[in-house]
Formats: C-alpha cells, sequence, structure tokens
C-alpha cells in the first residue's frame, strides 16, 4: 500500500529528528506506530465474559 502524507514544517523536524537518532527510515518509524497503536486498541481477547 503507497500512502501519501502531508506534514506541517514541525512535525517534519520532529520526524527528521527521530530517524536520525533512533537510524529508522520511515517505514520502520510507522510500523512500530502502527503495531503499538494496534496492541494499545485491540482487545487482547474478544469474548467479553472473560
Amino acid at each position: 500500500m503507497d500512502i501519501t502524507i502531508h506534514l506541517s514544517q514541525e512535525q517534519r523536524e520532529k520526524l527528521a529528528y527521530i530517524q536520525q537518532h533512533s537510524n529508522q527510515d520511515i517505514t520502520t518509524l510507522l510500523n512500530q506506530v502502527i503495531e503499538q497503536q494496534y496492541t494499545k486498541l485491540h482487545p487482547r481477547n474478544s469474548d467479553p465474559l472473560t
């Protein structure tokens, strides 16, 4: 999937800072954020009785 996003100047600067200090590319960073949010939001067990 290709994604196009528009970032503010502040967001671009923050992203550049994160990339420089983590030595990770944008794809890796985006994948990490998606996994973190999915883990945070997705119920561990879909059975409401447990």
